[in-house]
C-alpha cells in the first residue's frame, strides 16, 4: 500500500519540480543578443502599439478639424503619423485608407490657418511631429498634400529657434534636438541643402561642451523625453559618423547610467524607455557601437513589457506611449540604415520561439 501511495504521488512531484537556474546562466544559454530577440519580436511588437494607438485613433477628444482624436493635439499628430508609418511597414492597407482619408485638403486647411493664428501652439513638440508626419507622408503616399503646411511649420521651427537658441538642458515640450532633427529630415527630404546645412552647424556647436548624462532621465521626477537620447538622436542624423564617435567617445554612458527604467516614477515616465531606446540606437548604429544597439533593445522590451500593464489605460497611457513605441521601433527597423529588418527578424523568429518558456529571463535583465 506504502509503495503504491509513493508512485502515484511522484508523477506529480515531477510535473511541479523546475529546477532553479539563475538569470546569468539563462542569459549565457539563449546565445541570442537583445538585438537578435528584438528581430524576432519587432512585428508582434508592431502589431500590439498599433492595437492600442488604432483604439485611441477613433476617441474623439477635441473639436480641431483633422487632429482631434488622442485627447491633445500633438498626441493626434503623432497617432496619425504611427498608423501611417506602420500602415506601410505591415502592408495594411486598409488602415492606411482609413489614415488618408482623414487627411482631407479642406480640413488641413483649416489646421493651417489654426497654426497661422496661434504661432505659440504646439511650439516646438507638436510643429516638429508634423514635420515628421508630413515626410512619411509624402514618402509613403508620392503626394504632397502636406507640404503646403508642412513648408510653413518648418519655416515656423527654424524661425523659433534662431531667436531661441538651443540649450543642452532644453527638454520636455522645449526639445530642441527633437525639433531639429525633424526639421533636418524634411529638410533632406526637399533637398533643402541650406536648411540641412543650418541644422548641422546648430549641432555641432552642442557637440563642443556637451553636459547632458543619460542618468538624467532615471530622476525621480517623471519626465517623458530623454534629453540624452533626443541630442544623441541628431547627432546620428546630421553629422558625421568620425564627428559622432568623436562625441561618443566623450560621453559613453556607463552600465548604470545606460541601465533600463524599471520603476517609472509617474504616467509620463512611461514613454522614456522608448525614448532612450531610439537615442541609444541611433548613436550606436552611427558610430558602430553594437552595445548601444544592444542596450537599446533591452530598453524596447521593457517598455513592451510596461505596455501590456499599461496599454488599456487611455488618459495615461493609450493616447500617446504606444505612439513612442513606433517611433522607437521606426528607427530599428529600417533595413540598410543601421536597422534589423525584415530578413534578420526572419532568421531568428524560430529559435527565438522555441526557447523554453520555464527559463525566460527577460531580456533587459541580460548584460545590464
Amino acid at each position: 500500500m506504502r509503495a503504491v501511495a509513493i508512485a502515484a504521488v511522484f508523477p506529480l512531484l515531477v510535473t511541479l519540480w523546475v529546477p532553479t537556474v539563475d538569470a546569468e546562466s539563462v542569459c549565457n544559454s539563449k546565445k541570442e543578443d537583445p538585438v537578435s530577440l528584438l528581430a524576432a519580436r519587432q512585428e508582434q511588437y508592431l502589431h500590439e502599439l498599433v492595437r492600442t494607438v488604432h483604439t485611441a485613433f477613433r476617441t474623439p477628444a477635441t473639436r480641431h478639424p483633422v487632429f482631434s482624436c488622442c485627447v491633445d493635439w500633438h498626441s493626434s499628430v503623432h497617432a496619425h503619423w504611427a498608423l501611417l508609418w506602420a500602415s506601410d511597414r505591415l502592408g495594411d492597407m486598409a488602415l492606411q485608407r482609413e489614415i488618408l482619408s482623414s487627411l482631407s485638403v479642406k480640413d488641413l486647411a483649416d489646421e493651417r490657418r489654426m497654426l497661422e493664428r496661434n504661432p505659440h501652439f504646439e511650439m516646438p513638440y507638436g510643429r516638429a511631429w508634423f514635420l515628421r508626419l508630413a515626410i512619411d507622408h509624402e514618402r509613403i503616399t508620392g503626394t504632397t498634400v502636406l507640404g503646403p503646411m508642412a513648408h510653413e511649420v518648418a519655416a515656423s521651427l527654424k524661425s523659433y529657434l534662431q531667436r531661441n537658441p538651443p540649450r543642452a538642458t532644453d527638454d520636455e515640450y522645449d526639445s530642441s534636438p527633437w525639433a531639429l532633427r525633424q526639421l533636418h529630415d524634411w529638410y533632406v527630404l526637399q533637398e533643402e541643402h541650406a536648411g540641412i546645412d543650418w541644422v548641422r552647424t546648430v549641432a555641432e556647436k552642442q557637440v563642443v561642451d556637451f553636459s547632458v548624462s543619460l542618468a538624467d532621465d532615471l530622476e525621480p521626477d517623471g519626465g517623458f523625453f530623454s534629453r540624452w537620447g533626443n541630442w544623441a538622436h541628431l547627432f546620428a542624423g546630421v553629422l558625421e559618423p568620425a564627428q559622432v564617435r568623436d562625441w561618443l567617445a566623450a560621453n559613453q554612458p556607463s552600465r548604470a547610467e545606460s541601465r533600463v527604467l524599471d520603476d517609472p516614477a509617474s504616467a509620463h515616465h512611461l514613454g522614456m524607455n522608448f525614448s532612450r531606446a531610439w537615442g541609444l540606437w541611433s548613436v550606436g548604429s552611427a558610430s558602430d557601437e553594437g552595445s548601444l544597439q544592444a542596450t537599446a533593445a533591452r530598453h524596447i522590451a521593457r517598455a513592451m513589457s510596461d505596455h501590456d500593464q499599461w496599454k488599456d489605460d487611455y488618459r495615461a497611457y493609450g493616447h500617446w506611449v504606444a505612439q513612442f513605441g513606433i517611433y522607437a521601433l521606426s528607427q530599428t527597423w529600417q533595413s540598410g540604415s543601421g536597422g534589423i529588418g525584415n530578413d534578420t527578424a526572419k532568421e531568428h523568429r524560430r529559435s527565438d520561439q522555441a526557447f523554453p518558456r520555464n527559463m525566460d529571463v527577460p531580456p533587459w535583465q541580460c548584460q545590464q
